[in-house]
This record gives structure tokens, C-alpha cells and sequence, in this order.
């Protein structure tokens, strides 16, 4: 799976990613940021969110995407002929909600 930036401008992929983590900006106290730390040390920001509840729900959606990706990898289930082809692009790519 790869993830999409909030601003479209970095695109990381899901096996390289080591955490995701819902950190307060720096530039101000009321909002919440998502950051993804890679393999090699570096963290990106990914997205920021007026409300850390947004912020939260935008992590949940992650991991159900990440599960949704998951079950097309399991041999032998039929999981296309379940899930449409628009819902198995949007469980491969995942791109952050802008609000």
C-alpha cells in the first residue's frame, strides 16, 4: 500500500514505514499532525487536521485500508469478486483526506 500526502507531494510506501503517529504542530497548539517515521530515521508530515478527533479518525482509516490490502494478498480467497475494483485502488493507495 502507499500512502498520498495531504498536499500530493510525497507519496510513501506502507512497507518502508515504521510508525504513524499523531504528534501537535509545532506552529500551533490546535492542530494535529500526522507524521510517518520511515526506516531510515527521517518522519514526515503527511497531514494536518484542526481537531486531534479528525486526526484520529484519519489514523483509523489507515489501518482499515492497510486490513483491506492485507486480505488481497491471502491465497485462494475470492476477495475480487467481493470488492469493487474503485474499493481495492482505494485500499493500495491511500490518500489523506484534506480536512
Amino acid at each position: 500500500m502507499i500512502i498520498v500526502s495531504q498536499e500530493k507531494d510525497a507519496i510513501l510506501n506502507f512497507d518502508n514505514i515504521e510508525a504513524i503517529r499523531l504528534m501537535q504542530s509545532k506552529e500551533t497548539n490546535q492542530r494535529s499532525l500526522i507524521a510517518i517515521d520511515v526506516l531510515n530515521g527521517e518522519r514526515y508530515s503527511v497531514a494536518r487536521y484542526e481537531t486531534e478527533e479528525r486526526a484520529k479518525e484519519v489514523l483509523k482509516q489507515i489501518y482499515v485500508a492497510y486490513g483491506n490490502m492485507s486480505m488481497l494478498m491471502i491465497p485462494k480467497v475470492e476477495i475480487h469478486e467481493e470488492i469493487s475494483s474503485n474499493q481495492m485502488f482505494k485500499a493500495i493507495c491511500y490518500e489523506m483526506p484534506e480536512r
